[in-house]
């Protein structure tokens, strides 16, 4: 549903971002809401029912809900990512980034193969 790239800044509040899907031949990510080198600041909202899907049996999704890479830095407060799905993070996915989720943040019932919840990395 929403890209947000290139040293962009988004503030959503009370917001709801429900039945989005970020699809690809290759590899997709961020079904609700992908951040990419930009900032993202999350109040009161809620993430539903989205997710990442590819095509391809060989590649992998991320981030059903939330995606961030390269830098990307995301506070989210007094929210709910909920019912997403991915292969990797389904609810959140944090590459080479920073996420701070803060009071009443809560990730549930999201549906994926590694960290269904929420998964973190580095690239080496």
């Amino acid at each position: 549903c929403l890209y947000i790239s290139d040293g962009s800044h988004l503030t959503l509040s009370a917001s709801r971002i429900t039945n989005c899907e970020a699809s690809a031949k290759t590899t997709a990510r961020g079904g609700g809401l992908d951040v990419k080198t930009s900032t993202a600041i999350v109040n009161s909202t809620v993430i539903r029912s989205c997710r990442a899907v590819t095509s391809s049996k060989t590649r992998v999704t991320t981030g059903g809900g939330v995606a961030l890479l390269s830098a990307a830095f995301l506070t989210i407060t007094n929210s709910v990512v909920d019912e997403c799905a991915a292969d990797n993070g389904a609810g959140l996915y944090v590459l080479d980034s920073t996420a701070n989720l803060a009071r009443r943040t809560h990730l549930r019932r999201n549906q994926g193969m590694v960290g269904s919840a929420i998964w973190i990395g580095a690239t080496s």
